[in-house]
Order: structure tokens, then sequence, then C-alpha cells
């Protein structure tokens, strides 16, 4: 199993202060590092891609590391199937550049002068008798300065991003990789806005370019265009012809199994008392933002080594606690793994008192059995299956989303990646297209979580729907090969019923984990008006009058038909309405919520939804509505 990290080196000769960083290359084919993706699942998308003919690769990834490993599994496949191997005769026919044997070491020291087109010093890193070895790796703000700037001026003058100083004379030197037929490894932080298009049209060479995934800001929180990246990665696709895949985090267990392989290199063992674990939970912990994936790994076993007194070859659990800080910074990271973030969220929500200790369970089962899992035992299937059902209004969307962020924290799931659907996104148009349609939704939320909305409009009803059956069939056959990615099937409680006594048995055994929402009491719906009028920043007038109207006109509403509540989304319509009353007001703070206001939002929300139901009931005695 490779573990590869980008080298560095200072080059005085080529600009002084100037770091030329690269990734060594395996000797091994692609064929034989192939066998490689079995321990590393997270890299085995990589098989799946069509290189031949590409002009590049964009690898999305949570962290660098990853990228940077995976950029050599991409070289390798590309070396293979497009047949030919880049060598220095090629590059000296091409480009005119001088190799190893024609500057032995120590015989003619370098000038400063490229050798051809290309620096000899490049090739003395990149080659090995005549053979590609490793890759620069570069920034895409990096690869932007290089091929944006406007060229010299007669003379010497002119900016570079590579000189010393602006309009300094001197004869300017273009960064170290600029020449040559040898492919990039470009890389992108997290939240970056550099996007080098113009630079990939011109460059000409094979590209692998690792775009880092934000991993510590709520995805609704991030200051990023996303239409801008979204153009961006169609043109790298549509007009640059680049593959794209995304790298998921790497599992625990593929994690253990680093650990153990790096003490192994350095002829060491693991004794038992060291809970792998919680040792990669203690680490992800401690290094916050700042984990580096399996490269840290690495770098806790050789600190555990260098900390170690004794002469034994045995790493025990002391050994690795003498790598952290010890006393409040220890405590405050293990303090850290216990649960916060979204089990927090689920428990500020209000009511669903049921459906939260459901959840809970569920989240420890799962992630007990993948620690069983983990450490060789026998466990018994666990499916990533769960079914939610209730009343509209009653939060199955928002606390699905935050289910999949608890199983995300717990390292049950690999991302936070939600999907919600409905039939509509599952079922194609033609005959051929539902299938392949659902293979690419689980594509896109592999490792995180789908979201299944009314997922009863799935099932055939009276006449033969072949396109549903086939949807159906296929999210089967998809669970089956991606039991790493969570799938929640939601809708209303009655039709949700039906749909599991009617699914076929291959659906049906997987759906085990069934949470019914019940409806908000008059209380906790009183509770969620007044989190949104809290929320905003608003206040109540005669807040016990107005409560009396919010539960006067729940029972109302319920008057319509079972079902017509509408629950916390009947909550927000009222206070919305409300605080329209309140801005058609003459003299108003801009703060205050009138109890006229509740009233006149009550009874219109009343008469409309009384008409979409063409429905009429005897009201009896006036409740304080407004008519």
């Amino acid at each position: 199993m490779l573990k590869l990290i980008s080298a560095r080196t200072r080059s005085h000769s080529l600009q002084t202060g100037e770091i030329m960083q690269y990734l060594p290359l395996p000797e091994l084919t692609y064929k034989e590092l192939k066998a490689d993706f079995k321990a590393a699942s997270h890299l085995a998308v990589i098989d799946e891609l069509d290189l031949s003919g590409a002009g590049g690769v964009l690898v999305k990834c949570k962290y660098r590391e990853d990228g940077i490993l995976a950029a050599a599994y991409l070289f390798k496949k590309f070396e293979l199937q497009s047949g030919h191997q880049l060598n220095v005769a090629e590059q000296e026919e091409d480009d005119g550049a001088e190799t190893d044997a024609d500057y032995p070491s120590g015989e003619e020291p370098y000038d400063g002068e490229p050798k051809g087109n290309v620096p000899h010093e490049v090739y003395s890193i990149l080659y090995k008798e005549e053979n590609l070895t490793s890759l620069p790796v570069i920034t895409s703000r990096e690869l932007s300065n290089a091929y944006n700037q406007s060229p010299p001026m007669a003379g010497g003058f002119g900016f570079h991003p590579y000189q010393p100083s602006w309009g300094e004379e001197s004869k300017t030197k273009k960064p170290y990789w600029f020449e040559g037929k040898y492919p990039l490894v470009v890389t992108e932080g997290p939240m970056s806005f550099v996007k080098p298009t113009e630079a990939f049209k011109h460059v000409g060479r094979f590209i692998i370019y690792i775009m880092e995934e934000s991993s510590f800001f709520p995805e609704e929180d991030l200051p990023t265009d996303t239409e801008t990246i979204d153009n961006f990665e169609k043109t790298l696709r549509f007009e640059l012809d680049f593959e794209s895949c995304r790298i998921a985090s790497p599992s625990s267990v593929y994690l253990q199994g680093v650990i153990a392989e790096c003490a192994r290199e350095q002829g060491y063992s693991l004794s038992k008392t060291v809970d792998r674990v919680k040792l990669i939970e203690l680490l992800k912990s401690y290094r916050g933002h700042s984990f580096a994936s399996y490269q840290d790994m690495e770098i806790l076993v050789r600190k555990a080594i260098k900390k170690k007194k004794s002469r034994s070859k045995t790493l025990t659990k002391a050994d690795f606690d003498k790598v952290f800080i010890i006393g409040e910074t220890h405590k405050k990271a293990s303090a850290a793994l216990k649960p916060s973030g979204a089990a927090a969220l689920l428990d500020q929500m209000i009511g669903l008192d049921d459906v939260k200790a459901q959840l809970v369970r569920v989240v420890k089962r799962m992630k007990f059995d993948k620690q069983r899992s983990a450490s060789g035992l026998k466990t018994s299937v666990t499916h990533m299956a769960a079914v939610f059902m209730g009343s509209p209004g009653t939060a199955k969307t928002t606390t699905a989303r935050i289910f999949g962020q608890m199983l995300c924290e717990e390292e049950v799931l690999n991302n936070n990646q939600f999907v919600e659907v409905s039939r509509k996104d599952l079922v194609g148009k033609y005959v051929g297209w539902t299938a392949p349609t659902v293979a690419g939704l689980f594509g896109k939320a592999k490792g995180g979580t789908i979201f299944i909305d009314e997922a009863y409009s799935l099932m055939s009803e009276g006449q033969k729907d072949g396109f549903s059956d086939e949807a159906l069939s296929e999210i089967i056959r998809q669970m089956e090969n991606n039991p790493d990615t969570l799938v929640i099937f939601a809708g209303y409680t009655d039709k949700m019923k039906h749909f599991i006594q009617e699914a076929n048995p291959g659906l049906r055994s997987r759906l085990t984990n069934i949470i019914a929402f019940e409806d908000y009491t008059h209380e906790q719906m009183w509770g969620i008006f007044n989190y949104f009028v809290t929320k905003e920043e608003y206040v109540l007038a005669d807040a016990p009058l107005v409560k009396e109207r919010v539960e006067e006109f729940i029972e109302k509403m319920k008057e319509l038909g079972p079902g017509n509540t509408g629950n916390g989304r009947l909550m927000r319509k009222l206070f919305k309405s409300a605080v329209s009353y309140m801005a058609e007001r003459e003299a108003q703070d801009l703060r205050t919520l009138t109890l006229s206001d509740v009233e006149q939002a009550a009874a219109e929300l009343f008469r409309a939804e009384a008409a979409v139901l063409r429905e009429q009931h005897a009201t009896g005695s006036r409740i304080g509505f407004v008519v």
C-alpha cells in the first residue's frame, strides 16, 4: 500500500529561496498497484476512470494528502492507458534539453541558465536513467500567475512572480516546472478562489488537479460562489476533456492499517492495549482542522517510537499517550470526543423526544458494529437505511440532515454530503434512463446521505409501472454496492406504512430503522412559534393572549381534517404572515408583533386552507379571529 507525501527541496541555483516540490512516483505498474484498493477502498474510484485521451483529472477530496496520494495512482493509470512513457530522450527531441549524463555531478557547476528550455537541475530530480520518477507539485495560484502574466518588456524589464522585485533589470526566470512535457500535479486549498481555467487551456500537459473541499465550515456558511465552481468544473470536463472523481475520506479501518504498517516498517508491533479506533479519534480531536489523513498516522508512529524509553519493540498505549501534551490540553482533546455539534443540535430541537432517543440508539449501534467489524469480530449486517414517517411539518428533513451529520461525526459515514431527491429525480423519462440516473445519484452522495422524500411515489399502483419498478430495483442494488451510504425513505405516516408492507422483500429487509414522528403538542407548537419570533429578534405584545389565539388557531385548523395542522411548518407560515400584517401598520417600532397581527394572520391562513380543500365547516362562536 502506497504512503506517499510530496517532497521538497530548496533550490539555490534556480532562484534564491525557491522551493521545488515534487511527488515521487512508485516503481510498480498500475496493474500491480490496483491491489491497494482492497485496503484503501476510498481510492477505488480511480479504477472506474477512463484516462485514454483525457486532458487531465479533477480530484475532489477532504484532505490534500489523500489527493496527493491519489495522484500517484492516477499517473500510473494514465501511463498505462495512454500506452506512452515520457523519458529524457523525448524531452531532448522536443525541447533541446540536456540530460544528467551531460553534466555529471561535481564536474560543471550550474550557472543559472537553462539547459535547452528546461533547467538541468529539474531533470536531476524528475528523471532517473531516462525514466520519469517524480512529478512537479504546484499550487493553482502559481499556475495562474505563471501563465497569466504579460511577457517581459524589452531589455528584461517587467513583472514576473519569480523575479526578485518589480521593474528590476534581470534575466526573467520561469518557474522550474514551466517547460516540459511531463504532467503536473496542481493543488488547491479549501475555499480557494483561484481557478486557473485559462492556464489549463494553454499549458498543453496532462493535469491532475486536486480540489480540497472545506472540512470545517457548514455548507450553508461557505463564502463561496458555488455557481462559479460548478461552471469551472463543467469547463474542465466539456472543453478540456477532464475526467473527475471524488476521493472519500479514508475509513477508520484504513487508518488503523496505516498505523500497523508504519510500525512494522520501523520494526515494531502494536500492543493489544492500543485501542486503534480511540487512538485515531484522539488524534483527530488533538489535530483539529490541521488533521492530515494518513500522513498524521505516520507522524504519530514516528513520534511514539522516538519517545519510547525502553528497548521493547512493542508500542503500547503509554507510548502513544506521550505524543500528546499532558495536562489541560490533553483533557480538552479527550473531552472533545464526546458528542457535540450535531448531537447538540438534535437535543435543542423542540419536542421529538422519542425520535431523539431512537436516533441516538441507532447511531450508537451503527458505530458499535463498525468498531467490531474493524476489530475483525463477527458482526451482523447493519443496513445503512432508515424510514422517517410523520405528518407534514414534523421536521423530518431537518432531522435527517442532523442524523447524517451525527453519523459523519462518529465516523460511521465518510462525509456530510446530503442529497434530497423525490420521484422526479430518480425516474427517467425513457426506457433505460432510470438505472443510470439512480446510479449517478449514489455516486454523487457516496459515503454520505440520500433523503428520498415521498418514497411511496416510487411504487407501482394498479397498472404496471416499469419505470418505478426499475427505480426501486436499482436503489436496492446500489444500497448493496454502497453500504457506506445512508438512505432515508420519508413520507406521510399511512402511506409509508403501506410502502413498507408492499415493498419487495429485498427492500423490506433493509428497512429496520423505522422512526415515527409524532405531531407536536399545542405547547410545543407555541414553542416553535416563539422560536421564530426570538430567532428574528421580534418581541410579542400581550404574549399570554397571543398564546391563546395560537392554540385556538391550531384547533380550528384541525376541523378541516386530519393532517391539516401543518405542525412546525404551519407555525412558520403564521409567523411570516403576522410580520406581513405588522409591516402594513403605519405606527410600528420594527420589532413588536401585536395580538391583532397574529389574529389577522391566523384568519387569513384558515381561509386560504379552507378554500384549497373546498370544505365548509361551521365555526361556531367567534374565537377571537378577525373575519
